[in-house]
């Protein structure tokens, strides 16, 4: 009896090996396709982040400012996102998986990739408020300009009003 002891045992001991192998596989799929997730959104904004517009009026300008701070919020979820996948990757090294160098690698690779987003953020930002700033200017000063014509004929006309509201008009 011993020797179906010491086989159940050993059946046991596979079946138990087995079955971590196979949940540390489905850990393995899980990540890598939360780690794909977060490429794709990274394509997304780094799409949208090498965008050349600058718009062609102040009202434009504006709605592209709107966009990058939708897009700066998009990226404040992902951070959160992959702070989570990180640890999680960190967890299953952690525990011994069997492919942890892979799952390092891939970590990594999506932790540089995200820290490579801070220059693209940055100089859309000043693009865009530089924009922004000389479309409020432009706006500004062709605002002075028709007041300036505005009393420009009113001063260089040649009829005599004969009273205060006539004069102001």
């Amino acid at each position: 009896m011993t020797d179906l002891e010491v086989d159940w045992k050993e059946l046991a001991d596979m079946v138990s090996h087995k079955s971590e192998k196979l949940g540390q596989a489905e850990d393995r799929r899980t990540l890598l396709q939360m780690i794909y997730d977060a490429n794709s959104r990274l394509d997304e904004i780094e799409k949208q982040l090498s965008s050349n517009e600058r718009g062609n009026n102040l009202r434009n300008v504006k709605e592209l400012i709107q966009k990058k701070n939708a897009v700066d919020q998009e990226i404040s979820m992902l951070e959160q996102r992959v702070t989570d996948i990180s640890e999680r990757g960190q967890q299953m090294m952690h525990q011994g998986h069997y492919d942890a160098q892979e799952i390092s690698r891939q970590v990594d690779a999506l932790i540089d990739r995200f820290n490579a987003l801070q220059e693209p953020l940055d100089n859309r930002r000043c693009v865009l408020d530089d924009s922004l700033k000389w479309h409020q200017l432009a706006f500004d000063a062709d605002v002075e300009l028709q007041w300036i014509n505005e009393k420009r004929l009113v001063a260089e006309s040649r009829s005599l009003r004969q009273s205060l509201t006539e004069v102001s008009s």
